[in-house]
């Protein structure tokens, strides 16, 4: 019997993971803080009050460029009674075939981490696959 983390789950919606009933062994759960790489920012984003994606990440050592973005949403949070925007997530497609789920945080502590990798779901490489005999 799996236990409860290693059920197949997919994620639907920002901390939503629905049962499928299928293994998807590519994605993974990551919730840590990435670097943007500062070559360039969109002007046109930064002035309609979004975070300006960077084309670019670096995550233990590795960089995670951007080739396209999939979708956007934005996470919030009721305090008092109060609505607050909380993070800008994007669902982005990488250079090498991964998917990943980043999100800027708004409400961050001055000098803490704004960029976060929230999930990451790897290209299954066909030559690693094992064959049934």
């Amino acid at each position: 019997m799996a236990r409860p983390h290693e059920q197949p789950l997919t994620l639907v919606s920002p901390g939503c993971f629905v049962n499928t009933g299928e293994r998807n062994p590519g994605m993974s759960f990551i919730s840590e803080a990435i670097v943007p790489v500062a070559d360039a920012f969109d002007p046109r984003a930064i002035s309609a009050g979004e975070p300006a994606l960077p084309p670019a990440f670096s995550w233990r050592g590795r960089s995670l460029e951007i080739a396209d973005v999939r979708r956007t949403w934005r996470g919030f949070k009721d305090d008092r009674g109060d609505t607050y925007l909380k993070r800008h997530y994007f669902e982005v497609a990488l250079t090498d075939g991964a998917v990943a789920v980043v999100y800027f945080e708004r409400q961050a502590k001055r000098g803490a981490p704004r960029w976060f990798l929230y999930t990451l779901d790897e290209v299954e490489n066909p030559s690693t696959r094992t064959k049934n005999a």
